[in-house]
């Protein structure tokens, strides 16, 4: 330790804690990863033994109006950061957002399917529903065949693989008007 003062021997290694975690920070983030997926059946039994040990805690956070009074009152106090965060955020991750935000709606309607459906969806038919094209797991998106706003549901009878362009063109639109509106292009 370079310094024999323990304020001064603090403030350094507070400050080397943050330099090595931010030099190893995917390194760790891969570790612990790892460990969780390695360790699920700890971690189960872990959380059990909490929530038996801890209700009135357990209770607090399952109170909805608790948590969103409490996240209210961070983004009226924090709204600048939270704002430039979340404007960082969607213009770097537009896709994820995008997918976020129709999963939301999808939930408020009621409705789930898992994110292992859509990889079952894509493997049996890894081409887009409207152009044929075939597409690599990266560039296929999941497509509600008769859209949410129309009255379609989010199950996987009503999810199809499209590429990107038919995916964005399409909207709103009924299969069958979409279709003809492309063969018209």
């Amino acid at each position: 330790m370079p310094y024999k003062d323990p304020v001064k021997r603090k403030e350094y290694q507070q400050q080397y804690q943050k330099r090595w975690y931010l030099d190893h920070k995917d390194a760790r983030s891969l570790q612990i990863a790892e460990y969780a997926a390695s360790h699920k059946s700890d971690s189960a039994r872990r959380s059990a033994v909490y929530r038996k040990r801890h209700p009135d805690r357990i209770a607090v956070y399952k109170n909805s109006d608790f948590c969103s009074k409490s996240s209210k009152k961070y983004y009226i106090e924090h709204k600048t950061e939270v704002d430039k965060r979340n404007k960082i955020y969607y213009t770097t991750h537009k896709d994820l957002w995008r997918e976020k935000t129709r999963r939301r709606y999808a939930n408020s309607l009621g409705c789930r399917v898992k994110k292992s459906h859509y990889k079952d969806l894509y493997t049996n038919h890894p081409y887009c529903t409207y152009c044929g094209k075939a597409l690599a797991w990266e560039q296929a998106e999941i497509d509600h065949y008769v859209p949410l706003s129309k009255g379609g549901v989010h199950e996987d009878s009503n999810l199809r693989i499209a590429c990107k362009t038919c995916n964005r063109s399409k909207h709103a639109k009924l299969p069958e008007k979409f279709l003809a509106s492309a063969k018209e292009v």
